[in-house]
């Protein structure tokens, strides 16, 4: 790994939020070496886009969306239609999910997504010419140290693409290992308690 270095990101609270993207029906495309160009994962925010769900969409629902069409991720629109977060398939049905239904006296499917979400304002942001001069190890490089699964590409302060951990473990075969940094004590005392690795 040492071969591939981070890009250098801005936080995406400064990048403008793009409209409700066009559903993408997964197909499935060839390899990919980590030694290739970064572009080869990213997926396109403008043409043929990641589907979408709605914050305040169950997870049931959500999960039902994501099966259908067989992704492994789903962007997160509010009510006016503004991307405001990233979705994690496997989010559905982890631990945070459990927790947080406990903690509100819900029923797990009767959550909806926006307290699953990571909000895009979290993601690390590079602009449109470092993805097409990067390789796809710099990607990894770069999701590793900022922590995030996702990584959002910009191009004229317009979100254009996005390149997700899972994509790359997808299309590499390779497994992308990614230190979530916490957010709070509380966090803290959580993954202590359950044994997870912080930063």
């Amino acid at each position: 790994m040492s071969q591939y270095n981070s890009l250098r990101w801005q936080d995406s609270a400064a990048a403008r939020a793009t409209k409700a993207p066009v559903l993408n029906i997964h197909t499935q495309q060839p390899r990919v070496l980590w030694s290739d160009n970064a572009a080869e994962v990213a997926s396109s925010l403008l043409v043929n886009a990641p589907v979408h769900v709605h914050t305040s969409t169950q997870l049931s629902q959500a999960d039902a969306v994501l099966d259908g069409v067989n992704q492994r991720f789903a962007l997160v629109l509010d009510a006016q239609d503004q991307l405001v977060g990233v979705l994690a398939s496997r989010d559905l049905h982890g631990r945070k999910a459990v927790k947080k239904a406990t903690e509100l006296g819900v029923a797990h499917d009767e959550l909806s997504v926006d307290y699953l979400m990571q909000p895009i304002n979290r993601l690390p942001v590079i602009t449109q010419a470092q993805l097409n001069r990067a390789r796809v190890g710099d990607v990894v490089a770069t999701l590793q140290k900022s922590g995030q699964d996702f990584l959002l590409v910009q191009h004229q302060g317009e979100m254009v693409a996005i390149v997700a951990a899972l994509t790359i473990v997808e299309r590499t075969g390779e497994s992308v290992q990614i230190r979530h940094h916490t957010e709070s004590f509380a966090d803290i005392i959580y993954a202590i308690r359950h044994g997870e690795e912080i930063e």
